[in-house]
């Protein structure tokens, strides 16, 4: 049986041609190639380019002297669908009974694991096989060419909603699970599922790339040399122990702008006190977001720890400075009232204009009925439920697909927990079906224990916010956590991003993750139920 080994190189940002491993003689792109030359069988080739990565991957087809090999596939605008006719016309093209799918831009594509995954393919006549509970990265998917010509009609249907979406390692699947039962799929099982750890040893971004790289420090055998693999559950338990793997760089920054007032909601810290904390000057925010990009490369960033940031009278400013840099998307998360009428308004009509795609709303509703939203919010004004519920409307019709009316769950209004989801989780619903149903955060035991359930882990794993998160606040200090603002009795300051620079801050943080995964934990983290969560 011939297999068709089909390398995806259509990227349009990538590290996959850094050379940046074996000190700094090979790229992630060339390891995927010789990967690929070692897997075991008769084997056809190609390596799907656009103008980017065509002279990118020429370069290394040359220097690896196998250009003979392998042919070129190259479009411009690479999507869901256009990869599916790709690979099953490189099928046919090719005599080849199954495709062999991986992505040119993992260094650590494992031939033992490969291999495991063609042996069970053909065993068991599947028409679908993968690595199941393993980190992303190791292994690739097998197509059978009967399989491929079905997706690809799949794909061309009018109600493939995958269809038009760009590229990603799941992107087949997501054909797949429109029609599920109608595949022979197989699996190949990791001993245990390394899943939870979100680990992407791929060198699509920054924070990826760093993560390969601290894994190479740490296990040298990572790199397959002499067509041998390394064993991939000592490499995946390798990363799961290290805190360098885990915590590279932060995906989520939550920034203060606005003045840390006394607000109304029952379930928010400020509720309790008035602070004396001020939202963040202008030229500073500048200065913050400029350091943000050359660090962490691309990252989502909220204008607000608990401070609603629509209450800085410059939102709008601050918002659209965000959006000039390319590599920065905005997350708003706000009550909606007073955004859809005035002044503020017309200062969120303009940031339509300009968003792109790259800002996201979510709306805090908690409750599907006046009395009940009064109730959280402690809202005098009887019409704010309606302006709340208006707001994901009229930003719905602005920024499409990108606002999310929210419910934290809590005993006051659990009784409306299945009516709301019901309501906007429906597609014709304002909201397109988004909905948010948020677990209540009791702040380090701030307040008393409001959640109706208890959804924490069995097993406690290592704070995700510790990992990915960055709180900062107006003057520059960084809270260990968003639970660590001055709100608590005794905040866990870091350090100061103004003085100390965002990477020497980031370090500090280093240490209570590796306590972490030795099961230790802070006072106040040893009383956080919020570990498990997750943002970007």
């Amino acid at each position: 049986m011939k297999n068709g080994i089909f390398l995806f190189a259509g990227f349009d940002k990538t590290h996959a041609f850094d050379n940046i491993f074996s000190s700094g003689k090979q790229s992630a792109f060339e390891l995927s190639l010789r990967w690929a030359m070692g897997v075991k069988g008769e084997s056809s080739f190609a390596v799907a380019v656009n103008s980017f990565t065509e002279p990118l991957v020429k370069a290394v087809l040359e220097k690896c002297s196998c250009s003979e090999k392998f042919s070129l596939v190259k479009r411009d605008d690479w999507n869901t669908q256009l990869l599916a006719e790709e690979l099953s016309a490189f099928a046919a093209r090719t005599s080849s009974s199954c495709v062999v799918l991986a992505f040119g831009d993992c260094p650590f594509l494992n031939l033992s694991l490969t291999e495991e995954v063609l042996d069970s393919h053909k065993k068991y006549l599947a028409e679908y096989s993968f690595a199941d509970g393993w980190p992303l990265g190791f292994a690739p998917e097998v197509i059978d060419s009967g399989a491929l010509n079905i997706l690809n009609g799949i794909a061309k249907g009018e109600n493939c909603s995958a269809a038009k979406l760009p590229v990603t390692k799941e992107s087949l699947f997501g054909i797949i699970k429109t029609d599920v039962n109608s595949f022979e799929i197989e699996t190949v099982m990791a001993p245990k599922d390394y899943r939870m750890y979100r680990l992407d040893f791929s060198c699509s971004s920054k924070a990826n790339t760093l993560a390969c790289l601290e894994l190479c420090k740490i296990e040298p055998s990572a790199i397959c040399a002499d067509g041998k693999s390394a064993d991939a559950k000592c490499l995946s338990d390798a990363a799961v122990k290290s805190a360098e793997v885990q915590q590279t760089v932060p995906a989520f920054y939550n920034i203060q702008i606005s003045k840390a007032e006394k607000i109304s909601s029952i379930y928010n810290p400020y509720s309790k006190k008035t602070l004396e904390i001020c939202g963040m000057e202008f030229e500073n925010f500048c200065k913050l977001l400029s350091s943000i990009e050359d660090f962490s490369e691309n990252a989502v960033l909220g204008l607000g720890t608990w401070a609603d940031p629509l209450l800085n009278p410059e939102f709008e400013k601050y918002a659209l400075e965000v959006l000039s840099h390319k590599g920065l998307s905005l997350l708003i998360e706000t009550d909606g009232i007073g955004c859809v009428e005035g002044d503020l308004a017309e200062k969120v009509r303009k940031l339509s204009e300009e968003a792109s795609g790259r800002v996201t709303w979510i709306v805090n509703l908690d409750a599907f009925s006046p009395g009940v939203y009064n109730l959280i919010h402690g809202s005098a004004d009887s019409s704010a439920f309606a302006k709340s519920t208006r707001a994901v409307q009229v930003l719905s019709q602005l920024f499409p697909g990108n606002v999310w009316p929210q419910f934290t769950r809590m005993n006051a209004n659990e009784c409306e927990l299945e009516t709301f989801y019901r309501y906007w989780h429906d597609k014709s619903s304002p909201s397109g079906g988004n909905v948010i149903i948020q677990k209540f955060d009791h702040a380090c035991q701030f307040f008393s224990d409001e959640r109706p359930a208890d959804l924490s882990p069995l097993s406690r794993n290592p704070c995700w916010h510790l990992k990915r998160d960055m709180t900062v606040l107006g003057n520059g200090d960084v809270p260990l956590c968003r639970e660590n603002e001055p709100f608590a009795q005794d905040p866990l300051i870091v350090g100061n991003v103004f003085s100390e620079g965002i990477q020497a801050v980031w370090e500090k943080f280093k240490p209570y993750l590796k306590e972490q995964i030795e099961k230790k934990y802070c006072g106040k983290c040893g009383k956080c139920d919020e570990y498990y969560t997750f943002n970007f």
